[in-house]
């Protein structure tokens, strides 16, 4: 009995060590990316390139620089623009191939955005709230569309899913009330999460091609989702 209640101790001993080392080390990372400003963008380095963390100016149409310092800008990091109600337009480098969490959550003012060929990640609710979007065509690089990417877009209309995307999110487009028409491009889609798709413009679209069409159905009724796929 005394065993086992020092072996305990013991192990709760190194469990707390072991959490002071992490907490520790999480700190130092922290303290060494150096937050920059350069023509009003907040960045730091991320090692093989610049992430973006925000913008302390006024403009309302953004051009995100492609380099800076000799760096290439390759992440457009956690809510960077969150809640920049006022921004209209926003182009996105070619460089960049993430587009973080919540980056542009609640730009309720966006109306524009080009996502260019290179992206590979849309990350977890990355355009949420931004409901004076009105279309997107997701481009060819990017195979997965994180968890409400674009969740609450309520003016979005047209959607196109580009050749290369093997998985929607859950709740990706759910509660954008005024899309209307999906155009799925490719044959890779693999998965499409629960909700994805849910509370949509009840006339709504959804263009498939002809050989995937009773797959991408199955898909599409499994997310939750009672629209029928044309091809």
């Amino acid at each position: 009995m005394i065993q086992k209640k020092i072996r305990s101790l013991i192990y709760a001993g190194l469990g707390l060590i072991l959490c002071v080392l992490l907490c520790g080390g999480i700190g130092m990372t922290a303290q060494a990316a150096e937050t920059k400003t350069y023509e009003g963008f907040t960045y730091t380095e991320n090692g093989s390139g610049i992430t973006i963390y925000g913008y302390t100016g006024d403009k309302t149409e953004l051009v995100i620089p492609g380099e800076i310092d000799g760096k290439k800008v390759t992440d457009i990091g956690m809510n960077a623009f969150y809640k920049y109600s006022s921004l209209t337009s926003v182009t996105i480098p070619e460089s960049v191939t993430s587009i973080g969490f919540a980056a542009f959550w609640g730009c309720s003012g966006l109306t524009s955005v080009i996502i260019p060929e290179g992206v590979t990640n849309i990350g977890v609710c990355a355009f949420l709230g931004c409901s004076g979007l009105t279309s997107v065509t997701i481009p060819t690089s990017v195979t997965k569309i994180g968890k409400g990417a674009f969740r609450k877009c309520s003016a979005l209309k047209t959607v196109t899913i580009s050749k290369s995307i093997k998985e929607i999110g859950k709740d990706a487009f759910r509660d954008c009330k005024s899309l209307k028409k999906i155009t799925f491009k490719g044959t890779k889609v693999q998965k499409i999460g629960k909700n994805a798709f849910k509370n949509i413009n009840k006339k709504a679209v959804i263009k498939v091609p002809a050989s995937k069409k009773k797959k991408y159905q199955t898909l599409i009724k499994k997310s939750g989702c009672k629209i029928k796929v044309k091809k």
